[in-house]
């Protein structure tokens, strides 16, 4: 298994949530109910989403495992190839259906159009989806705020769809042993929705 890019901390109660809700979004409810805990921690894709959507790897060799066991136990890959900008744009264009949803033009960089893609994905609720991104440090190296920016959208959808049920993950190779990342998907803590605004607990000015 890879190395993980950098995340939000989670408390143990928060780990403990998604460990029960990874098992409980398996096809066949009785029998993840029979894996309990530890079952549930044995699987790769619990492993690989337990600190996150993002792993990094270095090797091919370890990568294309862990695709095999994904693609074996129901994940469909999409495999994107960072070799250059414009190709980059290219096989994201064709793999989120760019023309087919949005009817304007192929992707072209911007995150606010990625971001409204990433609203569109179709992820069975029988394995889940996978975002491959290969040569990620040519992506880096050419625009760092590309690629962090869609690192951490992936980051911050992933969870999202985990609550309906879907789980959305990307394996990220780098030609690069030493690649790093700012945190990704970080959310705040927020008020409930009675007393987000400031007088709605009794503050004023």
């Amino acid at each position: 298994v890879g190395w993980k890019a950098m995340a939000c901390t989670c408390s143990s109660g928060s780990i403990s949530r998604l460990g029960t809700m990874l098992a409980n979004l398996k096809g066949n409810s009785s029998k993840a109910s029979s894996l309990g805990w530890p079952g549930c921690m044995g699987r790769l894709d619990w492993t690989l989403m337990r600190d996150g959507a993002i792993t990094l790897y270095f090797q091919m060799a370890g990568l294309e495992r862990d695709l095999s066991w994904l693609r074996e136990h129901g994940y469909r890959v999409l495999t994107i190839d960072c070799q250059d900008l414009p190709a980059f744009y290219r096989q994201v264009s064709t793999a989120l259906h760019f023309m087919e949803n949005f009817g304007d033009s192929d992707w072209t960089g911007n995150l606010d159009a990625l971001d409204d893609a990433f609203r569109c994905l179709e992820i069975d609720s029988e394995g889940g989806l996978v975002f491959c991104l290969l040569r990620y440090n040519l992506l880096k190296a050419a625009d760092p705020r590309l690629a962090q920016g869609v690192l951490d959208m992936i980051e911050w959808h992933s969870r999202d769809y985990l609550l309906l049920g879907r789980r959305l993950l990307a394996l990220v190779q780098s030609d690069d042993p030493r690649i790093q990342f700012d945190p990704l998907g970080a959310r705040c803590a927020r008020w409930n929705r009675r007393e987000q605004f400031d007088r709605d607990r009794g503050l004023t000015g």
